[in-house]
């Protein structure tokens, strides 16, 4: 009896030891884990902020805006437009005609896959969208580099450069998208937890602008304009931005939902913040 006594006064500081050895092992590996936790959290915060920013950094001026400078805000669009009016007002002053028709077509040129060199792209062009549809954009926005042009002929009239406005506003928002959608893919199932379906909202909305732009260039159109209407010839171009791109409809509704998305994507990240903090 009193060896097994002896026997037990010795194992009880051993076992004591095991089972300090196996808790703190335990421990660590807890430890271990929230740390990986929340690395992985704050690595979901940083691509969340990327997503933000570029989308952020779309820029959607408003015709409609008193202060719009359109010169400024709308750069090359606003001097490929200038090219019509300038031809219209030529025109009108040759012919003392004002009211003239616009046949307008579009042209999508694919540059070919960003990541090859310039001399290696396949430069596609496309003009007839019959045997097309909106999936054709969104698979150029995932990993080409594209633009869709304007071409606009005006009736009875010798165009000087032929110069027409390009899609560059909507094709960038496209760009912009993309990259989010891909930046919040990475870590799709730490931004449900904070906000449920953001990343379906975000492809709504890149899949419905798409949609939008090609049901305008799917068709060419004709255009018909009075420059008796205008008095400033920044209100006739104007009006042809909007016309022929239909760009008051298309960035509204872009713009609206970019914010929408822009508020969910920020609420997230404060969400995201308040788990690492915890």
């Amino acid at each position: 009896m009193d060896l097994a006594l002896e026997v037990l006064k010795l194992a009880v500081p051993t076992i004591i030891a095991l089972v300090s050895l196996a808790y703190a092992i335990k421990q660590r590996k807890v430890v271990k884990k929230e740390i990986a936790k929340k690395s992985y959290l704050e690595s979901a915060q940083t691509n969340l902020s990327e997503a933000i920013q570029r989308l952020r950094e779309v820029e959607l001026p408003s015709l409609s805006d008193p202060n719009c400078d359109l010169m400024a805000d709308f750069e090359d669009i606003y001097f490929d437009t200038n090219t019509i009016v300038e031809d219209l007002l030529r025109a009108y002053f040759e012919s003392k005609k004002t009211q003239f028709t616009l046949k307008v077509s579009f042209e999508l040129v694919d540059f070919g896959e960003t990541d090859k060199s310039y001399s290696e792209r396949n430069t596609r062009k496309f003009n007839d969208f019959s045997q097309s549809s909106p999936k054709l954009l969104i698979d150029l926005s995932k990993s080409g580099s594209f633009c869709i042009y304007s071409e606009t002929d005006i009736l009875d009239v010798q165009r000087r450069l032929g110069n027409s406005p390009s899609f560059d506003p909507f094709v960038w928002s496209f760009y912009a998208l993309r990259f989010a959608l891909s930046k919040l893919s990475e870590y799709e199932e730490v931004y449900e937890t904070v906000c449920p379906s953001v990343v379906k909202q975000a492809n709504q909305l890149l899949e419905g602008t798409v949609e939008q732009v090609f049901k305008v260039i799917s068709v060419p159109r004709t255009v018909e304009i009075d420059l008796k209407e205008f008095s400033k010839t920044d209100d006739i171009a104007k009006h042809l931005i909007d016309t022929l791109l239909d760009y008051t409809h298309i960035s509204e509704k872009l713009s609206q939902g970019i914010s929408e998305l822009d508020s969910k994507l920020t609420k997230a990240r404060k969400e995201l913040f308040l788990k690492i903090s915890a």
